[in-house]
């Protein structure tokens, strides 16, 4: 990601652009994520499977943010940690935050 590139923040992201975003036809969704890739990882130099990656990565995150909005079981145990690309990482439980044992694997 090129210094000059503000983050792309997607707990930031309206909710009425994430449900159109996830309701778009595959062929427009995939444009809509190509321009993002294109833009945060332009001086990558990505092979197919990488694009691909990052595509299939794009769309879980989209995903998983409307579930986590929208849930409030998910809301009040996990924290979603977050990409500067507007990727989510992971999405820890709660606990773990409080938890004297935490392993990472």
């Amino acid at each position: 990601m090129s210094k000059d590139l503000e983050p792309f923040e997607l707990f930031n992201l309206p909710e009425n652009t994430l449900n159109y975003v996830l309701a778009l036809p595959e062929e427009e969704k995939t444009g809509y994520f190509h321009t993002i890739i294109s833009r945060y990882y332009e001086d990558a130099e990505l092979s197919p499977e990488k694009y691909k990656e990052l595509q299939i990565a794009y769309r879980a995150s989209f995903m998983l943010e409307k579930v986590y909005r929208n849930n409030k079981a998910v809301r009040d145990g996990f924290r979603p940690v977050y990409s500067k690309t507007g990727l989510i990482r992971d999405l820890t439980n709660d606990l773990y935050f409080i938890s004297q044992n935490l392993h990472v694997h």
